[in-house]
Parts: structure tokens; C-alpha cells; sequence
């Protein structure tokens, strides 16, 4: 079979991007719920064709509070957009605080994807996002707004 090298390429490709969404949290205090991997069969029932990852039902978010923060809005593993409320950027760093060093900077309505948090340093929540091609870490906000926001689509 000609398609059984790209498949297995595949599964490796697709298992080590899983693998970098589920590293361990910066913050030890906090416990991630486990997530497992089921794969669905071919015909051959040696060659797993698609791995579904799933999370229990039951299984929390996680909230963290932080002083002179606004109240969590993002979710891990779901999508998230840098709000329109003015023309400012949001600066995505390579750690949780303004200390760490600027990657980019993202745009109003530019959308990302959660991977971990939140963290709270400095007043802020932090959040480790996917933006296109850039990883890094971005603050939900401060007392007076939200910096960005759930981008949930149905």
C-alpha cells in the first residue's frame, strides 16, 4: 500500500504537535485535566487513520484569580481575539510578565489560539497563545479593559 509511509508521517507530524500542546504548565501549582488520544482504525486495524483528542466532560476550567485583573474570560484550547475597542496592539511575549522580551505584536481582531494559563504576574492574567506563526504569552487585560477576547465559533 503506496499511502501507508504518509500516513504514518502523519500521525507523527500530528502526535509530536500534541505532544507541544501538552507540556506542562509554567505554573506548578496548577494541574491541567488529562486529555487522551483515541484513534480511529482502517480496515487494517494495525493503522490508526485519525487520532481524536478528547478531554473528560467533567473536567473544570481552570480559574485563577488575580488582583488588579479583570475576571478570566479566555479559555484554554479554544480561540481567542485581540479586541477592536481602539487601534493599540498587544504586545505577545516570550514569558507571563513585561519583563520578558517582545515577540510581536499583534493587531485589533487578530486571533489566536489559547495552549496554557492563565499565569497571574504583575497584575495581569497570562496566557500562552498560538498566533500564526509566533508562540508566546499575552495578558487578558488590566482594571480598566480587556485586552482580548473569546473568539468561540458555533
Amino acid at each position: 500500500m503506496r499511502h501507508k509511509p504518509i500516513i504514518h508521517m502523519l500521525m507523527i507530524l500530528y502526535m509530536s504537535s500534541i505532544a507541544c500542546v501538552s507540556s506542562p504548565s509554567p505554573n506548578p501549582t496548577q494541574t491541567m485535566p488529562a486529555v487522551g488520544v483515541t484513534a480511529i482504525a482502517s480496515a487494517n486495524a494495525e493503522t490508526p487513520i485519525f487520532p481524536i483528542i478528547h478531554t473528560p466532560a467533567d473536567a473544570p476550567p481552570t480559574q485563577v484569580s488575580c488582583a488588579n485583573a479583570p475576571s478570566q474570560r479566555l479559555i484554554v484550547f479554544e480561540r481567542g481575539r485581540v479586541t477592536d475597542d481602539d487601534d493599540e496592539t498587544l504586545n505577545l511575549r516570550e514569558g507571563p510578565g513585561v519583563s520578558f522580551e517582545i515577540i510581536t505584536a499583534l493587531e485589533p481582531s487578530e486571533t489566536f489560539f489559547v495552549l496554557d494559563g492563565p499565569n497571574c504576574s504583575g497584575g495581569f492574567l497570562w496566557f500562552r497563545v498560538q498566533a500564526g506563526a509566533f508562540t508566546g504569552w499575552l495578558a487578558e487585560g488590566d482594571s480598566d479593559s480587556y485586552y482580548t477576547e473569546p473568539h468561540l465559533t458555533g
